[in-house]
Protein backbone atom coordinates (compact mmCIF):
# COMPACT_ATOMS: atom_id res chain seq x y z
CA UNK A 1 0.00 0.00 0.00
CA UNK A 2 2.69 2.41 0.90
CA UNK A 3 4.61 1.55 -2.12
CA UNK A 4 1.44 2.15 -4.47
CA UNK A 5 1.02 5.67 -2.56
CA UNK A 6 4.67 6.53 -3.10
CA UNK A 7 4.21 5.96 -7.29
CA UNK A 8 1.75 8.24 -6.85
CA UNK A 9 3.26 11.56 -5.85
CA UNK A 10 4.51 13.49 -8.83
CA UNK A 11 8.12 13.75 -7.14
CA UNK A 12 9.15 10.51 -6.83
CA UNK A 13 8.13 9.79 -10.05
CA UNK A 14 10.28 12.91 -11.67
CA UNK A 15 12.99 11.63 -9.67
CA UNK A 16 12.50 7.85 -11.33
CA UNK A 17 11.79 8.83 -14.59
CA UNK A 18 14.84 11.46 -14.57
CA UNK A 19 17.00 8.94 -14.50
CA UNK A 20 15.79 7.41 -17.74
CA UNK A 21 16.37 10.85 -19.66
CA UNK A 22 18.03 10.58 -22.34
CA UNK A 23 20.49 13.66 -21.66
CA UNK A 24 21.55 11.37 -18.42
CA UNK A 25 22.85 8.87 -20.63
CA UNK A 26 24.66 10.73 -24.07
CA UNK A 27 26.96 8.20 -24.43
CA UNK A 28 25.21 7.27 -27.82
CA UNK A 29 22.37 7.62 -30.20
CA UNK A 30 21.18 3.88 -29.63
CA UNK A 31 21.24 4.16 -25.64
CA UNK A 32 19.27 7.66 -26.07
CA UNK A 33 16.87 5.79 -28.31
CA UNK A 34 16.29 2.65 -26.07
CA UNK A 35 16.07 5.17 -22.59
CA UNK A 36 13.48 6.99 -25.11
CA UNK A 37 11.49 4.34 -25.42
CA UNK A 38 11.39 2.98 -22.02
CA UNK A 39 9.72 6.34 -21.12
CA UNK A 40 6.93 5.99 -24.08
CA UNK A 41 6.32 2.32 -22.11
CA UNK A 42 6.27 4.11 -18.67
CA UNK A 43 3.76 6.96 -20.07
CA UNK A 44 1.32 4.00 -20.88
CA UNK A 45 1.23 2.17 -17.63
CA UNK A 46 -1.61 4.76 -16.00
CA UNK A 47 -2.70 8.31 -16.27
CA UNK A 48 0.12 9.16 -12.95
CA UNK A 49 2.42 7.90 -15.07
CA UNK A 50 1.55 9.46 -18.05
CA UNK A 51 1.83 13.23 -17.42
CA UNK A 52 4.97 12.78 -15.75
CA UNK A 53 7.35 10.44 -18.19
CA UNK A 54 5.93 12.34 -21.61
CA UNK A 55 7.36 15.32 -19.53
CA UNK A 56 10.45 14.18 -19.39
CA UNK A 57 10.82 12.17 -22.85
CA UNK A 58 9.66 15.82 -24.68
CA UNK A 59 11.87 17.84 -22.59
CA UNK A 60 15.63 17.49 -24.26
CA UNK A 61 14.72 16.70 -28.25
CA UNK A 62 17.47 15.72 -30.94
CA UNK A 63 15.42 16.91 -34.22
CA UNK A 64 12.13 18.46 -34.48
CA UNK A 65 10.70 15.25 -36.67
CA UNK A 66 8.69 13.51 -33.32
CA UNK A 67 6.89 17.12 -32.82
CA UNK A 68 6.15 17.55 -36.75
CA UNK A 69 4.60 13.86 -37.33
CA UNK A 70 1.85 14.93 -34.69
CA UNK A 71 0.05 17.11 -37.18
CA UNK A 72 -1.13 14.27 -40.06
CA UNK A 73 -0.49 16.88 -42.75
CA UNK A 74 3.33 16.74 -42.50
CA UNK A 75 4.24 13.94 -44.83
CA UNK A 76 7.52 12.51 -46.04
CA UNK A 77 8.22 13.47 -49.61
CA UNK A 78 10.92 14.40 -52.08
CA UNK A 79 10.71 18.55 -52.80
CA UNK A 80 11.57 18.68 -56.04
CA UNK A 81 12.99 22.48 -55.49
CA UNK A 82 15.32 20.82 -52.81
CA UNK A 83 19.17 21.22 -52.89
CA UNK A 84 18.90 17.51 -51.07
CA UNK A 85 18.01 14.40 -52.89
CA UNK A 86 16.72 13.07 -49.66
CA UNK A 87 12.75 12.87 -48.66
CA UNK A 88 11.51 16.18 -46.28
CA UNK A 89 9.01 16.53 -44.37
CA UNK A 90 6.53 18.93 -46.41
CA UNK A 91 2.80 20.10 -45.62
CA UNK A 92 0.21 18.54 -47.56
CA UNK A 93 -3.06 19.47 -46.47
CA UNK A 94 -4.96 20.91 -43.89
CA UNK A 95 -3.85 22.23 -40.37
CA UNK A 96 -6.79 21.67 -38.36
CA UNK A 97 -7.32 23.65 -35.05
CA UNK A 98 -7.61 20.14 -32.87
CA UNK A 99 -4.10 19.03 -34.51
CA UNK A 100 -2.95 22.67 -33.98
CA UNK A 101 -4.08 22.10 -30.23
CA UNK A 102 -2.38 18.87 -30.10
CA UNK A 103 1.02 20.00 -31.76
CA UNK A 104 0.69 22.97 -28.78
CA UNK A 105 1.02 20.54 -25.94
CA UNK A 106 3.49 18.50 -27.23
CA UNK A 107 5.86 21.82 -28.13
CA UNK A 108 5.49 23.42 -24.82
CA UNK A 109 7.37 20.68 -23.10
CA UNK A 110 10.56 21.04 -25.28
CA UNK A 111 13.03 23.21 -22.87
CA UNK A 112 15.91 21.53 -24.71
CA UNK A 113 16.18 21.00 -28.38
CA UNK A 114 19.67 20.09 -30.59
CA UNK A 115 19.39 20.31 -34.41
CA UNK A 116 21.48 20.67 -37.39
CA UNK A 117 19.73 22.65 -40.65
CA UNK A 118 21.96 19.63 -42.62
CA UNK A 119 19.92 16.96 -40.85
CA UNK A 120 15.94 19.50 -40.25
CA UNK A 121 14.53 17.12 -43.01
CA UNK A 122 12.00 19.71 -42.61
CA UNK A 123 10.48 21.83 -46.19
CA UNK A 124 11.31 25.12 -44.78
CA UNK A 125 8.39 26.74 -46.43
CA UNK A 126 5.94 24.34 -44.53
CA UNK A 127 7.68 25.97 -41.28
CA UNK A 128 6.68 29.13 -42.54
CA UNK A 129 2.86 27.98 -43.20
CA UNK A 130 3.03 26.50 -40.03
CA UNK A 131 4.31 29.24 -38.30
CA UNK A 132 1.10 31.39 -39.90
CA UNK A 133 -0.97 28.90 -38.38
CA UNK A 134 -0.23 29.37 -34.84
CA UNK A 135 -0.56 33.00 -34.93
CA UNK A 136 3.34 33.92 -35.58
CA UNK A 137 4.30 32.89 -32.18
CA UNK A 138 7.17 30.89 -31.82
CA UNK A 139 7.00 27.24 -33.04
CA UNK A 140 8.90 26.20 -29.01
CA UNK A 141 6.89 28.73 -26.82
CA UNK A 142 9.34 27.42 -23.84
CA UNK A 143 12.15 26.75 -25.08
CA UNK A 144 14.73 27.57 -22.75
CA UNK A 145 18.49 25.85 -24.69
CA UNK A 146 19.43 25.82 -28.58
CA UNK A 147 22.09 24.06 -30.07
CA UNK A 148 21.96 24.86 -33.84
CA UNK A 149 24.38 23.47 -36.46
CA UNK A 150 24.54 25.24 -39.39
CA UNK A 151 25.98 24.44 -43.26
CA UNK A 152 24.93 27.77 -45.56
CA UNK A 153 24.93 30.98 -44.76
CA UNK A 154 21.67 31.75 -46.47
CA UNK A 155 19.89 29.30 -43.50
CA UNK A 156 17.91 30.99 -41.73
CA UNK A 157 15.85 28.14 -40.38
CA UNK A 158 16.89 28.53 -36.59
CA UNK A 159 14.70 31.72 -36.39
CA UNK A 160 11.81 29.78 -36.58
CA UNK A 161 12.91 28.17 -32.97
CA UNK A 162 14.09 30.86 -31.28
CA UNK A 163 11.82 31.65 -28.36
CA UNK A 164 11.78 34.74 -25.89
CA UNK A 165 12.58 32.57 -23.46
CA UNK A 166 16.06 31.30 -24.54
CA UNK A 167 18.46 31.56 -21.99
CA UNK A 168 20.84 29.07 -23.22
CA UNK A 169 21.79 29.30 -27.00
CA UNK A 170 24.85 27.81 -29.22
CA UNK A 171 25.49 28.24 -32.77
CA UNK A 172 27.43 26.34 -34.92
CA UNK A 173 28.37 27.34 -38.31
CA UNK A 174 30.59 25.34 -40.57
CA UNK A 175 29.65 27.23 -43.87
CA UNK A 176 31.87 29.83 -46.00
CA UNK A 177 31.30 32.77 -46.25
CA UNK A 178 31.65 32.26 -50.60
CA UNK A 179 28.45 30.32 -49.89
CA UNK A 180 25.87 31.49 -53.20
CA UNK A 181 23.49 34.09 -51.66
CA UNK A 182 19.68 32.90 -51.99
CA UNK A 183 16.91 34.77 -51.91
CA UNK A 184 14.69 33.98 -48.82
CA UNK A 185 11.40 34.64 -47.01
CA UNK A 186 10.32 35.07 -44.01
CA UNK A 187 7.07 36.84 -42.30
CA UNK A 188 6.80 37.84 -45.83
CA UNK A 189 9.59 39.80 -46.34
CA UNK A 190 11.91 38.31 -49.21
CA UNK A 191 15.38 39.13 -48.00
CA UNK A 192 19.17 37.91 -48.65
CA UNK A 193 20.14 36.10 -45.21
CA UNK A 194 23.63 36.14 -44.60
CA UNK A 195 25.07 34.37 -40.73
CA UNK A 196 25.56 37.89 -39.62
CA UNK A 197 21.67 38.80 -40.14
CA UNK A 198 20.75 35.61 -38.44
CA UNK A 199 22.66 36.58 -35.68
CA UNK A 200 21.06 40.42 -35.40
CA UNK A 201 17.56 38.70 -35.48
CA UNK A 202 18.69 35.93 -32.53
CA UNK A 203 19.72 38.77 -30.07
CA UNK A 204 16.11 40.69 -30.85
CA UNK A 205 14.41 37.38 -30.77
CA UNK A 206 16.03 36.20 -27.35
CA UNK A 207 17.07 39.31 -25.32
CA UNK A 208 16.79 37.40 -22.09
CA UNK A 209 19.37 35.16 -23.01
CA UNK A 210 21.99 34.19 -19.88
CA UNK A 211 24.82 31.89 -21.80
CA UNK A 212 26.20 32.47 -25.64
CA UNK A 213 28.26 30.26 -27.47
CA UNK A 214 29.07 30.89 -30.90
CA UNK A 215 31.80 28.88 -33.28
CA UNK A 216 32.27 29.69 -37.01
CA UNK A 217 34.49 27.49 -38.59
CA UNK A 218 35.28 29.35 -41.72
CA UNK A 219 34.09 32.75 -41.70
CA UNK A 220 34.90 35.89 -38.83
CA UNK A 221 32.40 35.52 -35.72
CA UNK A 222 29.78 37.92 -35.32
CA UNK A 223 28.31 38.48 -32.00
CA UNK A 224 28.16 42.63 -31.20
CA UNK A 225 24.45 42.62 -31.60
CA UNK A 226 24.39 40.37 -28.47
CA UNK A 227 25.48 42.77 -26.19
CA UNK A 228 21.70 44.00 -26.22
CA UNK A 229 21.20 41.17 -24.53
CA UNK A 230 21.95 42.29 -20.74
CA UNK A 231 21.28 39.48 -18.93
CA UNK A 232 24.44 37.31 -20.48
CA UNK A 233 26.69 35.98 -17.91
CA UNK A 234 28.77 33.41 -19.77
CA UNK A 235 29.98 33.96 -23.46
CA UNK A 236 32.36 31.83 -25.51
CA UNK A 237 33.47 32.83 -29.42
CA UNK A 238 36.04 30.57 -31.31
CA UNK A 239 36.79 30.51 -35.04
CA UNK A 240 39.69 30.62 -37.18
CA UNK A 241 39.48 34.11 -38.02
CA UNK A 242 38.44 35.93 -34.62
CA UNK A 243 40.97 38.01 -34.72
CA UNK A 244 39.43 40.05 -36.92
CA UNK A 245 36.75 40.47 -34.77
CA UNK A 246 38.68 41.09 -31.44
CA UNK A 247 38.12 44.74 -31.23
CA UNK A 248 34.53 43.96 -30.92
CA UNK A 249 34.72 42.48 -27.76
CA UNK A 250 34.42 45.97 -26.68
CA UNK A 251 30.61 45.58 -27.45
CA UNK A 252 30.42 42.26 -24.50
CA UNK A 253 32.52 44.47 -22.10
CA UNK A 254 29.15 46.83 -20.99
CA UNK A 255 27.62 43.50 -19.82
CA UNK A 256 26.91 44.04 -15.88
CA UNK A 257 26.47 40.25 -15.38
CA UNK A 258 29.46 38.78 -17.87
CA UNK A 259 31.37 36.71 -15.50
CA UNK A 260 32.69 34.05 -17.81
CA UNK A 261 34.64 34.62 -20.98
CA UNK A 262 36.04 32.10 -23.46
CA UNK A 263 37.84 33.25 -26.11
CA UNK A 264 39.67 30.43 -28.62
CA UNK A 265 41.44 30.93 -31.80
CA UNK A 266 43.79 33.79 -31.15
CA UNK A 267 46.66 33.98 -33.78
CA UNK A 268 49.10 36.98 -34.17
CA UNK A 269 47.48 39.34 -32.14
CA UNK A 270 49.64 42.86 -31.30
CA UNK A 271 49.16 44.43 -28.10
CA UNK A 272 46.78 47.34 -29.91
CA UNK A 273 44.15 44.86 -31.11
CA UNK A 274 43.38 43.62 -28.03
CA UNK A 275 42.15 46.52 -26.26
CA UNK A 276 38.49 45.20 -26.66
CA UNK A 277 39.10 43.09 -23.39
CA UNK A 278 39.92 46.00 -21.55
CA UNK A 279 36.65 47.16 -20.01
CA UNK A 280 35.30 43.81 -18.67
CA UNK A 281 34.75 44.87 -15.30
CA UNK A 282 32.54 42.16 -13.99
CA UNK A 283 34.65 39.21 -15.56
CA UNK A 284 35.83 36.36 -13.09
CA UNK A 285 36.34 33.20 -15.28
CA UNK A 286 38.58 32.94 -18.37
CA UNK A 287 39.75 30.69 -20.84
CA UNK A 288 41.37 31.75 -24.23
CA UNK A 289 42.94 29.24 -26.93
CA UNK A 290 46.05 30.31 -29.00
CA UNK A 291 49.92 31.14 -29.46
CA UNK A 292 51.32 31.92 -26.49
CA UNK A 293 52.58 35.46 -27.59
CA UNK A 294 48.93 36.91 -28.46
CA UNK A 295 47.88 35.56 -25.38
CA UNK A 296 50.61 37.16 -22.92
CA UNK A 297 48.91 40.39 -24.67
CA UNK A 298 45.22 39.59 -23.59
CA UNK A 299 46.52 38.89 -20.19
CA UNK A 300 48.75 42.30 -19.53
CA UNK A 301 45.25 44.18 -21.20
CA UNK A 302 42.88 42.16 -18.79
CA UNK A 303 45.31 43.49 -15.93
CA UNK A 304 45.07 47.16 -16.95
CA UNK A 305 40.86 46.61 -16.36
CA UNK A 306 38.74 46.47 -13.14
CA UNK A 307 38.28 42.66 -13.84
CA UNK A 308 38.79 39.39 -10.95
CA UNK A 309 39.85 36.83 -12.54
CA UNK A 310 39.55 33.74 -10.30
CA UNK A 311 39.84 30.97 -12.74
CA UNK A 312 41.98 30.92 -15.44
CA UNK A 313 42.57 27.88 -18.76
CA UNK A 314 44.73 28.44 -21.07
CA UNK A 315 45.29 26.42 -24.08
CA UNK A 316 48.72 26.76 -26.24
CA UNK A 317 48.26 26.27 -29.36
CA UNK A 318 50.45 24.82 -31.10
CA UNK A 319 52.50 23.51 -28.58
CA UNK A 320 55.61 26.50 -27.23
CA UNK A 321 58.88 26.25 -26.59
CA UNK A 322 60.06 26.47 -22.96
CA UNK A 323 60.89 29.68 -23.41
CA UNK A 324 57.43 31.27 -24.89
CA UNK A 325 55.89 29.27 -22.06
CA UNK A 326 58.53 30.93 -19.13
CA UNK A 327 57.49 34.46 -20.45
CA UNK A 328 53.88 33.46 -20.54
CA UNK A 329 53.78 32.00 -17.01
CA UNK A 330 55.69 35.25 -15.98
CA UNK A 331 53.48 37.56 -17.09
CA UNK A 332 50.37 35.55 -15.59
CA UNK A 333 52.67 35.78 -11.97
CA UNK A 334 53.14 39.50 -12.57
CA UNK A 335 49.65 40.51 -13.87
CA UNK A 336 46.67 38.36 -12.83
CA UNK A 337 48.01 36.33 -9.62
CA UNK A 338 46.70 38.37 -7.23
CA UNK A 339 43.12 36.77 -6.70
CA UNK A 340 43.37 33.81 -8.80
CA UNK A 341 42.92 30.13 -7.54
CA UNK A 342 41.76 28.12 -10.15
CA UNK A 343 44.08 27.42 -12.84
CA UNK A 344 44.36 25.32 -16.59
CA UNK A 345 47.34 25.18 -18.59
CA UNK A 346 47.82 22.70 -21.55
CA UNK A 347 50.14 21.88 -23.17
CA UNK A 348 53.28 22.14 -21.60
CA UNK A 349 56.57 21.88 -22.60
CA UNK A 350 58.93 20.38 -20.32
CA UNK A 351 63.06 21.13 -20.10
CA UNK A 352 64.75 19.10 -22.51
CA UNK A 353 68.32 19.71 -21.62
CA UNK A 354 68.88 17.31 -19.67
CA UNK A 355 69.27 18.84 -16.03
CA UNK A 356 66.50 16.99 -13.74
CA UNK A 357 66.64 20.18 -11.50
CA UNK A 358 65.48 22.19 -14.26
CA UNK A 359 62.57 20.25 -15.49
CA UNK A 360 60.31 22.57 -14.39
CA UNK A 361 61.93 25.97 -14.95
CA UNK A 362 59.07 26.59 -17.63
CA UNK A 363 56.36 26.89 -15.27
CA UNK A 364 58.70 28.45 -12.49
CA UNK A 365 56.90 31.41 -11.99
CA UNK A 366 53.43 29.59 -11.88
CA UNK A 367 54.66 27.39 -8.93
CA UNK A 368 55.28 30.76 -7.37
CA UNK A 369 51.68 31.48 -7.26
CA UNK A 370 50.88 30.33 -3.56
CA UNK A 371 47.24 31.04 -3.45
CA UNK A 372 45.95 28.63 -5.91
CA UNK A 373 43.78 26.46 -4.87
CA UNK A 374 42.75 23.81 -7.97
CA UNK A 375 45.56 23.58 -10.55
CA UNK A 376 44.88 21.29 -13.77
CA UNK A 377 48.16 20.75 -16.63
CA UNK A 378 49.22 18.21 -19.11
CA UNK A 379 52.94 17.77 -20.28
CA UNK A 380 53.49 17.39 -23.55
CA UNK A 381 57.46 16.60 -24.08
CA UNK A 382 58.42 13.05 -24.25
CA UNK A 383 59.99 11.36 -23.08
CA UNK A 384 58.13 12.79 -19.54
CA UNK A 385 60.14 12.12 -16.52
CA UNK A 386 57.76 13.13 -13.82
CA UNK A 387 58.63 11.68 -10.37
CA UNK A 388 57.80 11.27 -6.90
CA UNK A 389 60.02 14.58 -6.22
CA UNK A 390 58.60 16.07 -9.00
CA UNK A 391 54.75 15.85 -7.97
CA UNK A 392 55.88 16.49 -4.43
CA UNK A 393 57.81 19.82 -5.33
CA UNK A 394 53.95 20.80 -7.30
CA UNK A 395 52.73 19.96 -4.04
CA UNK A 396 55.03 21.90 -1.55
CA UNK A 397 54.32 25.06 -4.28
CA UNK A 398 50.74 25.10 -3.42
CA UNK A 399 49.80 24.62 -0.02
CA UNK A 400 46.49 25.35 -0.49
CA UNK A 401 45.17 22.76 -3.08
CA UNK A 402 41.94 21.04 -2.87
CA UNK A 403 42.19 20.25 -6.39
CA UNK A 404 45.53 19.14 -8.45
CA UNK A 405 45.45 17.15 -11.56
CA UNK A 406 48.72 16.21 -13.52
CA UNK A 407 48.89 14.23 -16.84
CA UNK A 408 51.52 13.48 -19.02
CA UNK A 409 52.45 11.11 -22.02
CA UNK A 410 52.93 7.41 -20.76
CA UNK A 411 54.32 4.14 -21.99
CA UNK A 412 51.42 3.35 -24.05
CA UNK A 413 52.22 6.47 -26.67
CA UNK A 414 56.19 6.01 -26.92
CA UNK A 415 59.07 3.98 -25.23
CA UNK A 416 58.64 3.40 -21.48
CA UNK A 417 59.42 6.54 -19.18
CA UNK A 418 63.00 6.60 -16.89
CA UNK A 419 61.09 7.75 -14.33
CA UNK A 420 57.70 6.40 -12.94
CA UNK A 421 55.83 7.97 -9.49
CA UNK A 422 55.06 5.85 -6.72
CA UNK A 423 52.73 5.60 -3.72
CA UNK A 424 55.36 7.28 -1.93
CA UNK A 425 54.38 10.78 -2.92
CA UNK A 426 50.83 10.05 -1.84
CA UNK A 427 51.61 10.78 2.04
CA UNK A 428 54.20 13.56 1.32
CA UNK A 429 51.35 15.23 -0.97
CA UNK A 430 48.61 14.82 1.98
CA UNK A 431 51.30 16.30 4.24
CA UNK A 432 52.02 19.80 2.37
CA UNK A 433 48.37 19.85 1.19
CA UNK A 434 45.99 19.30 3.67
CA UNK A 435 43.25 20.49 2.22
CA UNK A 436 43.42 18.66 -0.66
CA UNK A 437 40.34 16.61 -1.48
CA UNK A 438 40.74 15.47 -5.63
CA UNK A 439 44.24 14.38 -7.07
CA UNK A 440 44.06 12.93 -10.46
CA UNK A 441 47.57 11.51 -12.18
CA UNK A 442 48.14 9.95 -15.67
CA UNK A 443 50.29 6.92 -13.95
CA UNK A 444 51.84 5.48 -10.62
CA UNK A 445 53.74 2.13 -9.81
CA UNK A 446 51.80 0.61 -6.97
CA UNK A 447 54.85 0.14 -4.97
CA UNK A 448 55.62 1.96 -1.54
CA UNK A 449 58.08 1.67 1.30
CA UNK A 450 57.20 -0.96 4.20
CA UNK A 451 57.06 1.10 7.18
CA UNK A 452 56.68 4.99 6.04
CA UNK A 453 54.60 7.10 8.37
CA UNK A 454 51.25 7.22 7.06
CA UNK A 455 48.49 10.28 8.67
CA UNK A 456 45.02 10.19 7.94
CA UNK A 457 44.21 12.65 4.91
CA UNK A 458 40.84 14.05 4.02
CA UNK A 459 41.02 13.29 0.11
CA UNK A 460 38.42 12.06 -0.79
CA UNK A 461 38.57 11.44 -5.05
CA UNK A 462 41.79 10.00 -6.46
CA UNK A 463 42.04 8.87 -9.91
CA UNK A 464 45.31 6.86 -11.29
CA UNK A 465 44.53 6.57 -14.75
CA UNK A 466 47.14 3.92 -15.55
CA UNK A 467 48.87 1.62 -12.68
CA UNK A 468 52.34 -0.27 -13.10
CA UNK A 469 52.39 -2.64 -10.53
CA UNK A 470 53.38 -6.84 -10.67
CA UNK A 471 50.15 -8.03 -8.38
CA UNK A 472 52.16 -11.15 -8.08
CA UNK A 473 54.83 -9.51 -5.88
CA UNK A 474 52.96 -6.83 -4.69
CA UNK A 475 49.06 -8.18 -3.09
CA UNK A 476 46.07 -6.41 -3.40
CA UNK A 477 45.35 -6.53 0.11
CA UNK A 478 48.42 -4.30 0.73
CA UNK A 479 47.62 -1.91 -1.64
CA UNK A 480 44.00 -1.43 -0.20
CA UNK A 481 45.45 -1.21 3.45
CA UNK A 482 47.93 1.29 2.15
CA UNK A 483 44.60 3.54 0.72
CA UNK A 484 42.79 2.59 3.61
CA UNK A 485 45.13 3.85 5.96
CA UNK A 486 45.97 7.29 4.00
CA UNK A 487 42.92 8.32 2.43
CA UNK A 488 40.05 6.21 4.65
CA UNK A 489 37.06 8.78 3.11
CA UNK A 490 38.12 7.46 -0.28
CA UNK A 491 35.10 7.43 -3.07
CA UNK A 492 35.61 3.95 -3.91
CA UNK A 493 33.34 5.22 -6.99
CA UNK A 494 35.54 7.71 -8.41
CA UNK A 495 38.40 5.17 -7.37
CA UNK A 496 37.02 2.02 -9.49
CA UNK A 497 36.24 3.69 -12.60
CA UNK A 498 39.44 5.71 -12.90
CA UNK A 499 40.16 2.72 -14.85
CA UNK A 500 40.27 4.38 -18.36
CA UNK A 501 40.87 0.37 -20.22
CA UNK A 502 44.29 1.00 -20.61
CA UNK A 503 45.73 -1.45 -18.30
CA UNK A 504 45.69 -5.40 -19.02
CA UNK A 505 43.16 -7.50 -17.87
CA UNK A 506 45.30 -8.91 -14.92
CA UNK A 507 46.21 -5.52 -13.99
CA UNK A 508 42.51 -4.45 -13.87
CA UNK A 509 41.04 -7.53 -11.73
CA UNK A 510 44.00 -6.45 -9.44
CA UNK A 511 42.98 -3.03 -9.44
CA UNK A 512 38.83 -4.23 -8.57
CA UNK A 513 40.42 -6.49 -5.81
CA UNK A 514 41.65 -3.25 -4.15
CA UNK A 515 38.43 -1.51 -4.65
CA UNK A 516 36.68 -4.54 -2.99
CA UNK A 517 38.74 -4.87 -0.13
CA UNK A 518 38.17 -1.11 0.48
CA UNK A 519 34.40 -1.81 0.22
CA UNK A 520 35.08 -4.73 2.94
CA UNK A 521 37.20 -2.85 5.00
CA UNK A 522 34.61 -0.13 5.24
CA UNK A 523 31.60 -2.79 6.28
CA UNK A 524 33.48 -4.47 9.10
CA UNK A 525 34.24 -0.38 10.71
CA UNK A 526 30.86 0.44 9.88
CA UNK A 527 29.88 -2.93 11.33
CA UNK A 528 31.94 -2.39 14.47
CA UNK A 529 30.61 1.10 15.29
CA UNK A 530 26.87 -0.20 15.21
CA UNK A 531 27.70 -2.92 17.67
CA UNK A 532 30.01 -0.40 20.06
CA UNK A 533 26.53 1.97 19.75
CA UNK A 534 24.35 -1.15 20.53
CA UNK A 535 26.31 -1.74 23.71
CA UNK A 536 26.43 1.48 24.91
CA UNK A 537 22.82 1.27 25.48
Amino acid sequence: MAARQALQLGEILQLIFDYFSPEQHPSSHANRVNYQHTLATCARVNKSFNDVAVDVLWKHMHGITPLLRVLPAFQWAEITDSDDDAPQLGLFGRLHPKDLRRFREYAQRITDLTISNYALQVDPSALFCLLRALGGQSLLPRLRRLHWTQFKATNCDVLYFASPSLRTLTLYYEGSQDTPEASVSINSVPCEFLFEAVCEQMAAVAPCLETLTITSICTPCYFPPFARCRGLREVSISGELLTSQCANLSTLSSLDNLAKLEVRGVVQLHRDEVLGFQGFHALQELSIEGEPESLGHILMCLASSDATIRKLDIELNPTPTPQETFQLMNILKTHSSAALEDVTVMPLPMWSNGDATQLFEPIRPLLDIRNLRTVRCMFARWPCDLSDDDLCMMADAWPNLVSLTVRWLHAEDMARPRVLPSLDCLPRIARSCSRLQSLTMTCAAMTFTAGVEVMSHCLSHLRIEKTSWAPEKILAMDVALFFDRLFPYLDLKTLRESRTGRDSAQLCRAWAQVCDHLQSFRTVRAQERKRLEGSSL
